[in-house]
Formats: structure tokens, sequence, C-alpha cells
């Protein structure tokens, strides 16, 4: 769960704000490119046994990039290994979405 430590709300809430574009881009990206979100979907079955969902942006909803986050944060491990795979590249491709290799950490 994302968390407040160390009573120091100001810098928690700062860091939070510079995330949150990332956070909605990794969204739309996995949302949007059918390839990536059956890799995801590999690694989080190989990683937790299960597949875990992410949360699409929804401008309506209150509090939807915090539900963003966490998704994000409950499936690190799967995301990691979905950006080591040998095929990320070809599949980082697939999105319509720029900067998607540097968005999910992948930096030749």
């Amino acid at each position: 769960m994302l968390a407040v430590r160390d009573g120091n709300f100001l810098e928690f809430h700062l860091r939070f704000v510079c995330l949150l574009p990332q956070v909605l881009k990794i969204s739309l990206v996995i949302g949007d490119a059918a390839g990536i979100r059956t890799a995801l979907h590999e690694c989080q079955e190989k990683e937790y046994g299960k597949t875990k969902a992410i949360a699409s942006h929804c401008p309506t909803r209150w509090g939807i990039t915090h539900i963003i986050a966490q998704d994000i944060i409950d499936t690190k491990a799967a995301l990691r290994n979905l950006v080591e795979r040998p095929d990320w590249k070809k599949l980082a491709e697939t999105s319509s979405n720029s900067g998607v290799p540097f968005l999910l950490g992948m930096t030749d």
C-alpha cells in the first residue's frame, strides 16, 4: 500500500505527483498493446501463479491514479521480468505510445 513514511507528507506528495504521468502511461501502454499485456500475464503467472490486473485510467473515477500505482507496485517483479525478456524490444514496438522501452525501464 502506498503510505506516508516518517510523517513527511509533503515529500511523499511531491514524489507521488511526479510519478502520476508515468503511472497513467504504464496503464495506457498495457491497455493498448495486446502483445505486451499477454507477455505481462505470462510473467505474472510465472512469478505469482496467477494474473493480476492493472486498472485502466478513467478520469471520472476518484482515486484511480492511486489504484493504478498500487496495481503496478503489486506486480513490480513481473514488470521487471517483462522488460528483461529477449523479445521485449519487439513487444515494445507494438504499442502506439512513444517511449515505451524507457517508460518500463528498458534502456539498451
